[in-house]
């Protein structure tokens, strides 16, 4: 079954993922700076919200290719 927009789905999809990369890298070297910067300084990290921007960013990219797949 073909549902009519679902190549314009599936390119927004892509790019979403590209885009999904693109910001983990960022965060991940953020963190990376974060973390080496309290280890030589001998300091507690803070929090992040970095880990729960990521997995919320992940489960709607999950969530809509599981949408896709059961109806697209």
């Amino acid at each position: 079954m073909v549902v009519a927009g679902a190549r314009d789905l599936v390119a927004f999809l892509g790019v979403f993922a590209i885009t999904l990369g693109a910001i983990v890298a960022v965060l991940g070297i953020v963190q990376w700076r974060r973390a080496d910067q309290a280890m030589r300084n001998g300091t507690r990290m803070n929090s992040s919200l970095t880990l729960m921007i990521i997995g919320a960013m992940l489960a709607v990219f999950a969530l809509a290719i599981a949408l896709l797949l059961t109806f697209g």
